[in-house]
């Protein structure tokens, strides 16, 4: 039992955790390819899925949450993180032209990433 009497279900929290843990590691199964990526892969996936699941329980053992809202906010997450991925892939196209676009806006604009990315020569 929740101790909010408002809205609670599904979880936030577990749907997020769920959802980055998810979206990360698929991306890095599809993704990462380098001489070590099974290691890498491992020690990610424990790494995201011991988070995701303390984020979980961590709702429960705090009393915020349910174990219903918990479960039905943690398969939320899962779903929105396939389909997010998918719509990525389909997207791709656009959204390599939507940011060449404001690239290009950028130069135009002379405007500088102070992130140490930029490889423009001035």
């Amino acid at each position: 039992e929740s101790y909010k009497s408002g809205p609670g279900m599904p979880s936030e929290h577990a749907a997020f955790a769920i959802f980055f843990a998810t979206y990360m590691l698929l991306r890095m199964v599809r993704y990462v390819q380098c001489v070590h990526q099974h290691i890498i892969q491992i020690v990610a996936l424990m790494a995201l899925t011991f988070w995701a699941v303390g984020v979980v329980l961590s709702r429960h053992h705090l009393g915020v949450h349910s174990w219903d809202q918990l479960l039905v906010g943690s398969i939320l997450g899962g779903i929105l993180a396939v389909f997010w991925l998918f719509l990525e892939r389909k997207l791709r196209p656009q959204l390599r032209t939507w940011q060449r676009r404001i690239d290009a806006v950028y130069i135009y604009l002379d405007i500088h990433c102070e992130d140490g990315l930029d490889t423009r020569d001035d």
